[in-house]
């Protein structure tokens, strides 16, 4: 019941601010166009401004509600997000949260 409040807050609180940074002289620059991959070595993150990867092996929890997928890094309290409109079709969607969690089992048990 924890989780799914706070996701709850989270993305209420989320949408807010989006559409108040819209609005804002930051807003192009906080939400311009960005690029995230997910492979077997982690997750990639690319923008205008920066790039970045992430080892699975950070990953401490992911978690999944109707809307979104959200990957909880263990060593901060930053959360990536991953809108589930993206995929095409649930097929897709699925092969990814199956992908996605036996990465994470990979670099868990090998970190062990």
């Amino acid at each position: 019941l924890g989780v799914v409040t706070f996701l709850s807050i989270f993305l209420a609180l989320f949408k807010r601010d989006m559409h108040l940074l819209q609005q804002s002289d930051w807003g192009d620059y906080l939400l311009g166009s960005r690029h995230m991959s997910f492979a077997k070595d982690g997750m990639r993150h690319k923008d205008q401004h920066s790039s970045s990867h992430t080892d699975w092996k950070l990953v401490k929890d992911m978690v999944e509600t109707p809307s979104h997928i959200f990957f909880f890094l263990s060593s901060t309290s930053t959360v990536i997000f991953v809108p589930k409109r993206i995929f095409t079709n649930e097929q897709d969607q699925d092969h990814f949260i199956a992908a996605t969690k036996a990465w994470m089992r990979a670099a868990q048990a090998s970190d062990a």
